[in-house]
């Protein structure tokens, strides 16, 4: 059967395989199919390439295996990221006013990770010299501190979601103290991500919203940089603005975006899946609680079966070529599905504590994340505190009720209640002034921000505040 098409848009070309063959995407939620499950189905019958219909006649290729995916996202000049040529908004049947755009469209030719060439070199260099002022022990240190924060709001009860209260709580707190901000500039920023990451009708919307209020806050950082309120290595934003790169406000909105989209709802993902390993493969807990492989391992292991981001749009070949027996024309898409291609029988198991870290959930190539090693400690690192303040954690329902994101997109369990002996608040060694709310703008209507207090100050006045209570409403679903 032929995928459905909007009755404004043009209908799929005749005689096309990628078309003629797509298989529109389920709706796992209501069919409570897991993704995985899905791909695999996909590559008994498809093998290394699957012709998929993604929204209303939107078809890509989704590459289901290993070493074809490594081959597309190591080559970006037969398969660049900027979607300018891709046939699907070519020829009309891609645009805005598709849920999915916020995934496929590249933003304009604004956002770095999907610029090809010099421009991508100079924005990912701008990006990696931002990161680079944080440095790995800066960030496994607040990753524990503030992992520490988060425990505090839920180890008097005995019980959690480990989702909502703290998997979704400690990036937002990370990034919140590294961005500078005001709790209400960067929950307004965050509550824009979620609405993005939901591919609905808003999504949008959403996006646009998150790129102009990045913009005021970039150029309100400007200002106190010229003004000496505050230094080039105060918070990323401020690194941001004093890169060599000389990036403009909306470059640098841009790239929050693009921070945000990376960090926030990935690594909530990355910390859940983790919790999730050690409290159901009792040989995997067992060797970490000897000593015998660190919690990192068990971060890899996750990033081998469960990364993280399932999904990212796209490449798009400038030529016809043949991919593991396929033939793919130019300008068609090229969807990277990261949680197929590591689990590709042909690899094999991986061996704990190998130290194998090929998998792919970073990308590869000229467009692989600039923050791989910084994602990995910080996530260990939380991981590590709360088992060390929660030494008892266990799950509070049987192991077979917890499900799986019901998305291709993202992976991560939907929620992870868990049990455990209570345990005092314990005061976090951050120091740093409380945060005062009256000095923050509205999160629903943002004001020009102007935000330059420290960024470590924001989140120790209380363990529990409005802002924590708005990120796990926001990223706990």
């Amino acid at each position: 059967m032929s995928p459905s098409h909007g009755p404004d848009q043009p209908p799929p070309p005749t005689g096309c395989p990628l078309h003629d063959n797509a298989v529109p995407l389920p709706d796992f939620a209501a069919d409570d199919v897991d993704p995985a499950d899905y791909l695999e189905g996909l590559r008994a019958t498809h093998g290394a390439l699957a012709p998929v219909d993604f929204e209303d006649g939107v078809a890509a290729w989704l590459v289901l295996d290993y070493s074809a995916l490594a081959e597309v996202l190591k080559d970006p000049h037969r398969f660049p990221r900027a979607s300018n040529h891709w046939r699907e908004q070519t020829e009309g049947r891609f645009g805005p006013d598709k849920s999915s755009y916020t995934l496929f469209s590249d933003r304009g030719g604004l956002n770095a990770l999907c610029l090809d060439g010099e421009e991508h070199r100079r924005r990912r260099a701008a990006i990696k010299w931002a990161l680079d002022s944080l440095g790995g022990a800066r960030v496994r240190v607040d990753a524990a501190q503030l992992a520490d924060t988060a425990v505090n709001g839920f180890c008097t009860a005995g019980q959690a979601d480990i989702v909502t209260d703290f998997a979704a709580v400690v990036p937002a707190l990370m990034l919140n103290r590294w961005f500078g901000m005001t709790q209400d500039e960067f929950g307004y920023l965050v509550e824009c991500m979620a609405r993005q990451w939901e591919v609905d009708a808003d999504s949008t919307a959403a996006q646009q919203r998150l790129v102009e209020h990045g913009a005021r806050i970039a150029e309100a950082k400007r200002a106190a940089l010229k003004a000496g309120e505050i230094g080039p290595g105060h918070d990323l934003v401020a690194a941001l603005v004093s890169a060599p790169q000389n990036l403009s406000d909306m470059e640098i909105a841009f790239d929050l975006e693009l921070l945000i989209a990376a960090s926030v709802d990935p690594v909530k993902n990355l910390i859940a899946s983790t919790v999730h390993l050690l409290l159901t493969d009792r040989a995997i807990a067992t060797e970490v609680a000897g000593a015998r492989v660190s919690v990192s391992d068990a971060v890899d292991r996750v990033l081998w079966t469960d990364p993280p981001i399932a999904t990212l749009p796209g490449r798009f070949p400038t030529t016809d070529v043949v991919i593991e027996g396929r033939s793919v024309r130019a300008g068609e898409g090229l969807v990277p599905c990261y949680l197929a291609a590591n689990r590709d029988p042909k690899l094999g198991a991986q061996t704990l504590g190998s130290g194998n870290q090929s998998y792919l959930s970073f990308g590869a190539g000229a467009h692989a994340c600039p923050a791989r090693g910084l994602g990995i400690g910080a996530v260990a690192a939380a991981v590590e505190t709360l088992r060390r303040r929660l030494p008892d954690l266990r799950l509070a329902v049987p192991a077979a009720d917890i499900r799986p994101l019901p998305t291709v997109y993202r992976r991560g369990p939907r929620s992870l209640p868990v049990a455990f002996t209570p345990a005092p608040v314990q005061e976090t060694a951050t120091g740093g002034a409380p945060w005062n709310p009256s000095n923050s703008p509205s999160g629903s209507t943002p004001a020009r921000a102007t935000s330059t207090g420290r960024p470590d100050s924001s989140v120790e006045s209380a363990p529990l505040s409005r802002f924590v209570s708005r990120v796990m409403s926001l990223f706990g679903r």
